[in-house]
């Protein structure tokens, strides 16, 4: 069974007009086996707010937004184990 994780923050409109609001959640592996970005983007939510409105935004991860290919293997999984003998070409 893979696990996911959920991300949840609070948004609040300080101004005085209504807004749109995009709430994003980066990673970063600090154990990968290759070099990695310092930031990848993994999960967004956008959202309507009026003057002085709080809300709470929840963005949901599975495990892809964890894994990531790896040349010398034709899959990799969310832990970085690598998996061979695969013709799927599954990027997680």
């Amino acid at each position: 069974m893979w696990m996911a994780w959920t991300v949840s923050v609070d948004v609040t409109n300080t101004g005085i007009m209504a807004v749109a609001e995009v709430v994003q959640v980066y990673v970063h592996d600090a154990k990968s086996s290759l070099v990695r970005p310092e930031k990848e983007l993994k999960g967004f939510a956008k959202l309507e707010l009026q003057p002085g409105e709080t809300r709470t935004v929840s963005v949901k991860l599975d495990f892809r937004a964890f894994a990531f290919y790896h040349p010398a293997f034709k899959q990799m999984d969310h832990r970085g184990r690598g998996v061979r003998n695969t013709d799927r070409g599954f990027l997680g």
